[in-house]
Protein backbone atom coordinates (compact mmCIF):
# COMPACT_ATOMS: atom_id res chain seq x y z
CA UNK A 1 0.00 0.00 0.00
CA UNK A 2 1.45 3.37 -0.97
CA UNK A 3 1.77 5.83 1.84
CA UNK A 4 0.60 9.32 0.88
CA UNK A 5 2.16 12.16 2.85
CA UNK A 6 -0.10 15.09 3.44
CA UNK A 7 1.85 17.84 5.18
CA UNK A 8 0.00 20.22 7.41
CA UNK A 9 -0.45 23.87 6.52
CA UNK A 10 2.20 25.06 9.09
CA UNK A 11 4.75 22.54 7.72
CA UNK A 12 4.17 23.66 4.15
CA UNK A 13 4.33 27.29 5.18
CA UNK A 14 7.57 26.75 7.13
CA UNK A 15 9.24 24.84 4.31
CA UNK A 16 8.19 27.43 1.73
CA UNK A 17 9.51 30.22 3.92
CA UNK A 18 12.86 28.45 4.39
CA UNK A 19 13.10 27.65 0.69
CA UNK A 20 12.33 31.25 -0.17
CA UNK A 21 15.10 32.43 2.15
CA UNK A 22 17.60 30.01 0.60
CA UNK A 23 16.46 31.10 -2.92
CA UNK A 24 16.93 34.76 -2.02
CA UNK A 25 20.42 33.95 -0.76
CA UNK A 26 21.19 32.15 -4.01
CA UNK A 27 19.93 35.12 -6.03
CA UNK A 28 22.28 37.40 -4.11
CA UNK A 29 25.21 35.15 -5.07
CA UNK A 30 24.46 33.81 -8.57
CA UNK A 31 26.50 30.79 -9.62
CA UNK A 32 27.30 29.80 -5.98
CA UNK A 33 25.45 26.81 -4.55
CA UNK A 34 23.80 27.30 -1.19
CA UNK A 35 23.23 24.30 1.10
CA UNK A 36 21.02 23.76 4.11
CA UNK A 37 19.32 21.00 6.06
CA UNK A 38 15.53 20.89 6.39
CA UNK A 39 13.16 18.37 7.91
CA UNK A 40 11.66 16.08 5.29
CA UNK A 41 8.13 14.83 4.92
CA UNK A 42 8.85 11.70 7.02
CA UNK A 43 10.69 13.54 9.76
CA UNK A 44 14.02 12.67 8.14
CA UNK A 45 16.74 15.24 7.53
CA UNK A 46 16.85 16.44 3.92
CA UNK A 47 19.79 18.16 2.26
CA UNK A 48 18.65 21.08 0.10
CA UNK A 49 20.82 22.83 -2.50
CA UNK A 50 19.93 26.05 -4.32
CA UNK A 51 21.77 27.89 -7.06
CA UNK A 52 20.79 30.97 -9.11
CA UNK A 53 21.60 30.94 -12.83
CA UNK A 54 21.55 34.05 -14.97
CA UNK A 55 19.90 33.27 -18.28
CA UNK A 56 20.40 35.51 -21.29
CA UNK A 57 17.39 37.62 -22.28
CA UNK A 58 15.77 36.88 -18.91
CA UNK A 59 15.28 39.81 -16.50
CA UNK A 60 15.45 37.66 -13.36
CA UNK A 61 17.82 34.78 -12.46
CA UNK A 62 16.61 31.24 -12.71
CA UNK A 63 16.80 29.51 -9.30
CA UNK A 64 17.33 25.75 -9.25
CA UNK A 65 16.50 23.91 -6.00
CA UNK A 66 17.22 20.21 -5.35
CA UNK A 67 16.64 18.16 -2.21
CA UNK A 68 17.65 14.63 -1.16
CA UNK A 69 17.22 12.43 1.92
CA UNK A 70 20.40 12.48 4.05
CA UNK A 71 19.66 9.22 5.85
CA UNK A 72 21.71 6.90 3.54
CA UNK A 73 24.68 9.23 3.65
CA UNK A 74 24.47 9.63 7.41
CA UNK A 75 24.27 5.85 7.88
CA UNK A 76 27.26 5.32 5.60
CA UNK A 77 29.22 7.96 7.51
CA UNK A 78 28.31 6.30 10.80
CA UNK A 79 29.43 2.90 9.52
CA UNK A 80 32.72 4.35 8.30
CA UNK A 81 33.27 6.09 11.63
CA UNK A 82 32.61 2.88 13.58
CA UNK A 83 34.86 0.88 11.25
CA UNK A 84 37.60 3.50 11.59
CA UNK A 85 37.26 3.45 15.39
CA UNK A 86 37.49 -0.36 15.56
CA UNK A 87 40.46 -0.32 13.20
CA UNK A 88 42.29 2.28 15.29
CA UNK A 89 41.62 0.36 18.50
CA UNK A 90 42.85 -2.88 16.90
CA UNK A 91 45.91 -1.10 15.54
CA UNK A 92 46.70 0.46 18.92
CA UNK A 93 46.20 -2.89 20.65
CA UNK A 94 48.47 -4.63 18.16
CA UNK A 95 51.19 -1.99 18.50
CA UNK A 96 50.95 -2.10 22.30
CA UNK A 97 51.12 -5.91 22.33
CA UNK A 98 54.12 -5.82 20.01
CA UNK A 99 55.85 -3.32 22.30
CA UNK A 100 55.18 -5.47 25.36
CA UNK A 101 56.49 -8.59 23.63
CA UNK A 102 59.55 -6.73 22.41
CA UNK A 103 60.34 -5.39 25.87
CA UNK A 104 59.80 -8.79 27.50
CA UNK A 105 61.97 -10.49 24.90
CA UNK A 106 64.73 -7.91 25.28
CA UNK A 107 64.64 -8.25 29.09
CA UNK A 108 64.72 -12.06 29.09
CA UNK A 109 68.53 -12.16 29.55
CA UNK A 110 68.21 -9.93 32.63
CA UNK A 111 65.49 -12.18 34.06
CA UNK A 112 67.75 -15.18 33.50
CA UNK A 113 70.63 -13.31 35.13
CA UNK A 114 68.43 -12.54 38.15
CA UNK A 115 67.45 -16.22 38.45
CA UNK A 116 71.07 -17.36 38.22
CA UNK A 117 72.20 -14.83 40.85
CA UNK A 118 69.51 -16.15 43.21
CA UNK A 119 70.77 -19.70 42.61
CA UNK A 120 74.31 -18.63 43.43
CA UNK A 121 73.19 -16.83 46.59
CA UNK A 122 71.19 -19.85 47.73
CA UNK A 123 74.06 -22.24 47.03
CA UNK A 124 72.50 -24.16 44.15
CA UNK A 125 75.34 -23.19 41.79
CA UNK A 126 78.85 -21.86 42.31
CA UNK A 127 78.93 -19.27 39.54
CA UNK A 128 76.89 -17.71 36.75
CA UNK A 129 76.81 -19.94 33.71
CA UNK A 130 74.79 -19.97 30.52
CA UNK A 131 74.59 -18.49 27.07
CA UNK A 132 74.12 -14.77 27.67
CA UNK A 133 73.93 -12.20 24.85
CA UNK A 134 76.95 -10.03 24.15
CA UNK A 135 75.33 -7.02 25.89
CA UNK A 136 75.02 -8.90 29.20
CA UNK A 137 78.11 -11.13 29.07
CA UNK A 138 80.54 -8.48 30.49
CA UNK A 139 78.24 -8.07 33.52
CA UNK A 140 78.12 -11.83 34.18
CA UNK A 141 81.90 -12.09 33.90
CA UNK A 142 82.39 -9.30 36.44
CA UNK A 143 79.86 -10.90 38.79
CA UNK A 144 81.71 -14.23 38.58
CA UNK A 145 84.95 -12.45 39.41
CA UNK A 146 83.26 -10.77 42.39
CA UNK A 147 81.92 -14.12 43.65
CA UNK A 148 85.35 -15.73 43.33
CA UNK A 149 86.98 -12.77 45.09
CA UNK A 150 84.49 -13.10 47.95
CA UNK A 151 85.41 -16.77 48.37
CA UNK A 152 89.10 -15.93 48.39
CA UNK A 153 88.56 -13.23 51.03
CA UNK A 154 86.64 -15.67 53.23
CA UNK A 155 89.33 -18.34 52.88
CA UNK A 156 92.07 -15.84 53.72
CA UNK A 157 90.12 -14.69 56.77
CA UNK A 158 89.77 -18.28 57.96
CA UNK A 159 93.48 -18.90 57.44
CA UNK A 160 94.49 -15.76 59.36
CA UNK A 161 92.13 -16.58 62.21
CA UNK A 162 93.59 -20.09 62.44
CA UNK A 163 97.14 -18.72 62.42
CA UNK A 164 96.26 -16.25 65.16
CA UNK A 165 94.71 -18.99 67.26
CA UNK A 166 97.84 -21.14 67.04
CA UNK A 167 100.06 -18.14 67.75
CA UNK A 168 98.18 -17.28 70.97
CA UNK A 169 97.79 -20.81 72.30
CA UNK A 170 101.49 -21.32 72.98
CA UNK A 171 102.12 -18.16 75.08
CA UNK A 172 98.98 -18.81 77.11
CA UNK A 173 99.97 -22.42 77.69
CA UNK A 174 103.42 -21.26 78.85
CA UNK A 175 101.85 -18.81 81.33
CA UNK A 176 99.63 -21.50 82.80
CA UNK A 177 102.51 -23.94 83.12
CA UNK A 178 104.76 -21.39 84.78
CA UNK A 179 102.08 -20.42 87.29
CA UNK A 180 101.81 -23.79 89.03
CA UNK A 181 102.86 -22.52 92.42
CA UNK A 182 100.63 -21.67 95.37
CA UNK A 183 101.56 -18.03 95.72
CA UNK A 184 99.11 -15.19 95.19
CA UNK A 185 100.96 -14.17 92.00
CA UNK A 186 100.66 -17.68 90.58
CA UNK A 187 96.94 -17.68 91.35
CA UNK A 188 96.45 -14.29 89.65
CA UNK A 189 98.46 -15.38 86.58
CA UNK A 190 96.46 -18.61 86.30
CA UNK A 191 93.11 -16.86 86.55
CA UNK A 192 94.08 -14.12 84.10
CA UNK A 193 95.53 -16.67 81.66
CA UNK A 194 92.31 -18.65 81.81
CA UNK A 195 90.29 -15.47 81.24
CA UNK A 196 92.54 -14.55 78.31
CA UNK A 197 92.13 -18.06 76.89
CA UNK A 198 88.33 -17.80 77.17
CA UNK A 199 88.25 -14.39 75.51
CA UNK A 200 90.63 -15.46 72.76
CA UNK A 201 88.55 -18.52 71.97
CA UNK A 202 85.37 -16.45 71.99
CA UNK A 203 86.59 -13.72 69.66
CA UNK A 204 88.41 -16.13 67.38
CA UNK A 205 85.25 -18.17 67.10
CA UNK A 206 83.26 -15.01 66.40
CA UNK A 207 85.73 -13.99 63.69
CA UNK A 208 85.42 -17.40 62.05
CA UNK A 209 81.64 -17.16 62.28
CA UNK A 210 81.63 -13.71 60.69
CA UNK A 211 83.82 -14.91 57.83
CA UNK A 212 81.55 -17.89 57.17
CA UNK A 213 78.40 -15.78 57.41
CA UNK A 214 79.68 -13.48 54.63
CA UNK A 215 80.29 -16.39 52.26
CA UNK A 216 78.07 -16.35 49.16
CA UNK A 217 76.16 -19.47 48.22
CA UNK A 218 76.48 -21.45 51.47
CA UNK A 219 73.50 -23.70 52.22
CA UNK A 220 72.81 -26.51 54.68
CA UNK A 221 70.10 -29.18 54.79
CA UNK A 222 68.48 -28.70 58.19
CA UNK A 223 66.89 -32.09 58.89
CA UNK A 224 70.01 -34.30 58.46
CA UNK A 225 72.02 -32.04 60.79
CA UNK A 226 69.34 -32.05 63.50
CA UNK A 227 68.80 -35.82 63.17
CA UNK A 228 72.52 -36.38 63.62
CA UNK A 229 72.63 -34.14 66.69
CA UNK A 230 69.58 -35.89 68.13
CA UNK A 231 71.18 -39.35 67.74
CA UNK A 232 74.37 -38.17 69.44
CA UNK A 233 72.52 -36.54 72.35
CA UNK A 234 70.23 -39.57 72.81
CA UNK A 235 73.33 -41.73 73.31
CA UNK A 236 75.02 -39.12 75.51
CA UNK A 237 72.01 -38.65 77.84
CA UNK A 238 70.68 -42.20 77.66
CA UNK A 239 71.55 -42.84 81.31
CA UNK A 240 69.18 -40.03 82.37
CA UNK A 241 66.37 -41.30 80.14
CA UNK A 242 66.32 -38.17 77.96
CA UNK A 243 64.69 -38.61 74.54
CA UNK A 244 65.36 -36.06 71.78
CA UNK A 245 62.80 -35.97 68.95
CA UNK A 246 63.01 -33.98 65.71
CA UNK A 247 59.87 -33.14 63.70
CA UNK A 248 58.92 -30.75 60.91
CA UNK A 249 59.81 -29.84 57.33
CA UNK A 250 62.20 -32.47 55.93
CA UNK A 251 63.37 -30.29 53.02
CA UNK A 252 64.15 -27.10 54.96
CA UNK A 253 67.34 -25.25 53.99
CA UNK A 254 69.55 -22.99 56.13
CA UNK A 255 71.30 -20.26 54.11
CA UNK A 256 74.71 -20.59 55.73
CA UNK A 257 77.59 -22.90 56.61
CA UNK A 258 76.78 -26.27 58.19
CA UNK A 259 79.28 -25.63 60.97
CA UNK A 260 77.43 -22.46 62.01
CA UNK A 261 74.06 -24.23 62.04
CA UNK A 262 75.50 -27.13 64.05
CA UNK A 263 76.96 -24.61 66.51
CA UNK A 264 73.58 -22.95 67.10
CA UNK A 265 71.38 -26.04 67.11
CA UNK A 266 73.91 -28.11 69.06
CA UNK A 267 74.17 -25.51 71.84
CA UNK A 268 70.38 -25.25 72.17
CA UNK A 269 69.74 -29.01 72.06
CA UNK A 270 72.53 -29.82 74.51
CA UNK A 271 71.35 -27.10 76.87
CA UNK A 272 67.79 -28.49 76.70
CA UNK A 273 69.06 -32.01 77.46
CA UNK A 274 70.94 -30.75 80.53
CA UNK A 275 67.76 -29.32 82.05
CA UNK A 276 65.05 -31.63 80.67
CA UNK A 277 63.29 -34.17 82.86
CA UNK A 278 62.71 -36.71 80.10
CA UNK A 279 61.86 -35.08 76.77
CA UNK A 280 63.32 -32.60 74.27
CA UNK A 281 61.34 -31.69 71.16
CA UNK A 282 62.96 -29.99 68.15
CA UNK A 283 60.54 -28.56 65.55
CA UNK A 284 61.40 -27.33 62.06
CA UNK A 285 59.09 -24.86 60.31
CA UNK A 286 59.77 -23.49 56.83
CA UNK A 287 57.01 -21.18 55.53
CA UNK A 288 58.99 -20.04 52.51
CA UNK A 289 59.33 -16.59 54.07
CA UNK A 290 61.31 -17.66 57.13
CA UNK A 291 62.96 -20.71 58.68
CA UNK A 292 62.04 -21.32 62.33
CA UNK A 293 63.76 -23.84 64.62
CA UNK A 294 62.31 -24.37 68.12
CA UNK A 295 63.86 -26.47 70.88
CA UNK A 296 61.58 -27.27 73.84
CA UNK A 297 62.16 -29.26 77.02
CA UNK A 298 60.08 -30.37 79.98
CA UNK A 299 62.50 -29.02 82.58
CA UNK A 300 61.99 -26.29 85.20
CA UNK A 301 62.25 -23.42 82.67
CA UNK A 302 63.42 -19.87 83.38
CA UNK A 303 61.83 -16.69 84.65
CA UNK A 304 61.80 -13.64 82.32
CA UNK A 305 64.69 -12.11 84.30
CA UNK A 306 66.71 -15.32 84.02
CA UNK A 307 66.07 -15.50 80.28
CA UNK A 308 67.50 -12.00 79.83
CA UNK A 309 70.62 -12.91 81.77
CA UNK A 310 71.06 -16.31 80.12
CA UNK A 311 71.96 -14.87 76.71
CA UNK A 312 74.68 -12.57 78.12
CA UNK A 313 78.23 -13.69 77.48
CA UNK A 314 79.83 -15.61 80.35
CA UNK A 315 76.69 -15.74 82.49
CA UNK A 316 75.96 -19.14 84.05
CA UNK A 317 72.73 -19.66 85.96
CA UNK A 318 73.95 -22.87 87.59
CA UNK A 319 77.62 -23.27 88.49
CA UNK A 320 77.15 -27.02 89.14
CA UNK A 321 76.77 -27.80 85.45
CA UNK A 322 79.86 -27.82 83.22
CA UNK A 323 80.40 -25.04 80.72
CA UNK A 324 81.76 -21.54 80.17
CA UNK A 325 78.49 -19.63 79.93
CA UNK A 326 79.17 -18.74 76.29
CA UNK A 327 76.71 -21.14 74.63
CA UNK A 328 73.59 -18.98 74.35
CA UNK A 329 75.56 -15.80 73.67
CA UNK A 330 77.28 -17.56 70.77
CA UNK A 331 73.87 -18.65 69.48
CA UNK A 332 72.66 -15.04 69.65
CA UNK A 333 75.72 -13.70 67.82
CA UNK A 334 75.56 -16.39 65.15
CA UNK A 335 71.85 -15.79 64.55
CA UNK A 336 72.45 -12.05 64.15
CA UNK A 337 75.36 -12.65 61.76
CA UNK A 338 72.97 -14.63 59.56
CA UNK A 339 70.30 -11.87 59.68
CA UNK A 340 68.20 -13.91 62.10
CA UNK A 341 67.06 -13.70 65.71
CA UNK A 342 67.10 -15.82 68.85
CA UNK A 343 64.60 -15.68 71.69
CA UNK A 344 63.60 -17.65 74.79
CA UNK A 345 60.06 -18.36 75.97
CA UNK A 346 57.78 -20.85 77.71
CA UNK A 347 57.53 -24.31 76.19
CA UNK A 348 54.31 -26.26 75.74
CA UNK A 349 56.09 -29.15 77.51
CA UNK A 350 56.41 -27.00 80.62
CA UNK A 351 60.07 -25.99 80.39
CA UNK A 352 62.06 -23.58 78.26
CA UNK A 353 61.53 -22.95 74.55
CA UNK A 354 64.40 -21.59 72.44
CA UNK A 355 63.48 -20.21 69.02
CA UNK A 356 65.72 -19.41 66.07
CA UNK A 357 64.25 -17.36 63.19
CA UNK A 358 65.92 -16.80 59.84
CA UNK A 359 63.95 -14.63 57.35
CA UNK A 360 64.27 -15.49 53.70
CA UNK A 361 65.98 -12.75 51.68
Amino acid sequence: MMRVFRPSIPDITGQLSASRQRANRAVELPGVAQYANYPGPLDQVSRVAAMAIIVENRPTPLVLIAAADRTPNDEAATRFRDMLLVTMIALFGGVFAAMVLAVRYSLNPLHKLETDVVKVREGETQKLSGDYPAEVRPLTEELNKLIEHNREVVERARMHVGNLAHALKTPLAVLRNEAKGSSQLDDVVRRQAEAMQTNVEHYLKRARMAARAEAIGARTDVRPVLDGLARMLNRLFDARGIEVTVTGAPAAIFRGEQQDFEEMAGNLMENACKWAASEVLVTISDTGRELVITVEDDGPGLTPEQRTGAIKRGVRLDETTPGTGLGLSIVTELAELHKGSFELGDAALGGLKATLRFPRP
